[in-house]
């Protein structure tokens, strides 16, 4: 039986996007998250900070930072891990994970924190019902995080809901540079799929004069 908190984890950042209460019941037996707290202003993760933590946001908002740049916000709900929750081809052996951007509390934060590789290792002993999960939840993530943009949350079912606008002052470099970035992680596999393509197809929609 989940606990109060570990039931509100499983309904904001796992149900909806295709992980089963069983499969979740195992992350948590293998990769236990802990609560990380951070008051307004201070910096949950730098850039250029070696990768130990993953972190989902349960309450607060966190400004995503590039060489000092506001590129989005990241808000509880759609949209709300901080850092890639899956990626099939880490290699934890050659080389060293370093955070590309920052993330700084724009109030008061609660997140729940996993450590990144034993959160992998704990995916992929699950075998590929595991992977596909992640899969989606990492391109849902990724798309919910472009509907913030633009002043909407996304759905499971793709249906937007108006909300506050993120406040960002992103060049166009920056969001070249994200793009390049999606389609990194979504040919990972050696192919793109419909829904990949689709996700590609909706960022070159939003900022087409910067990745073109």
């Amino acid at each position: 039986e989940l606990s109060t908190e570990a039931a509100e984890l499983f309904d904001k950042a796992f149900k909806a996007w295709g992980f089963s209460p069983r499969q979740f019941l195992r992350l948590l037996e293998a990769a236990p998250p802990s609560e990380v707290v951070k008051d307004k202003d201070e910096y949950l993760v730098r850039q250029g900070d070696d990768i130990e933590k993953i972190h989902y946001l349960m309450e607060g908002r966190l400004a995503v930072e590039l060489d000092g740049v506001v590129l989005n916000e990241i808000r509880p709900g759609p949209g709300g891990w901080a850092g890639e929750f899956w990626g099939p081809n880490y290699d934890w052996v050659d080389r060293k994970h370093k955070w590309r951007v920052s993330f700084r509390c724009l109030d008061r934060c609660i997140t729940a924190g996993f450590t990144k590789r034993t959160l992998h290792e704990a995916i992929l002993v699950q075998g590929l019902p595991g992977e596909l999960a992640a899969g989606r939840m990492q391109i849902y993530d990724l798309r919910s995080k472009l509907h913030i943009q633009r002043g909407e949350q996304y759905t499971p079912t793709g249906s937007p809901i108006p909300q506050e606008p993120a406040t960002l002052a992103a060049p166009m470099h920056h969001l070249a540079l994200w793009y390049q970035s999606l389609l990194k992680k979504c040919v990972a596999d050696g192919r793109i799929s419909a829904e990949d393509q689709s996700l590609l197809d909706e960022h070159r929609r939003l900022f087409g004069s910067a990745v073109s």
